[in-house]
C-alpha cells in the first residue's frame, strides 16, 4: 500500500519507480548527500511550498542553503524528490529506510528492488 501511494506521488512529478531505480545514486556518500538535500527541502516551509507549486526543485533558493554544485543536485534530482516525498509523508516503512541510511546503515535495496 505504501509503495502504491509513493508511486502515485512520484507520478505527479513525472517520475516512475523504474526511473527511480535507474537514477538512484550508486555510492553511499552520494545517497547521504541527496538525503541531506531532500531533508533541507522538506524542513524549509518556503522551499517546500515552491517545490509543490512549481513541481520542481527551487534551485536558486536551495543553492543559498547548500554548498553543493548545482549539477550534483540535477544529477540526483529524481532521488532527491523521492526522498523529499517520503520525508513529507506517512510512509513509515520507507522513512525507516531513509533513517537507516542517514545513520550509516546500508540501503538494503532501497529503491533498487522496490518494484520487484
Amino acid at each position: 500500500e505504501e509503495i502504491a501511494l509513493f508511486a502515485k506521488k512520484l507520478g505527479e512529478f513525472g517520475i516512475t519507480l523504474k526511473d527511480l531505480v535507474e537514477n538512484a545514486p550508486k555510492h553511499m556518500d552520494s545517497k547521504r548527500l541527496s538525503i541531506k538535500i531532500a531533508r533541507i527541502l522538506a524542513e524549509n516551509k518556503e522551499l517546500s511550498e515552491k517545490l509543490e507549486r512549481k513541481k520542481n526543485i527551487p534551485m536558486v533558493d536551495l543553492m543559498k542553503l547548500v554548498d553543493v554544485n548545482h549539477k550534483t543536485i540535477e544529477r540526483n534530482r529524481k532521488f532527491i524528490l523521492a526522498v523529499y516525498f517520503i520525508l513529507n509523508s506517512e510512509l513509515d516503512i520507507l522513512q525507516g529506510y531513509i533513517e537507516n541510511v542517514e545513520k550509516g546503515g546500508k540501503a538494503h535495496g532501497c529503491f533498487y528492488r522496490i518494484n520487484s
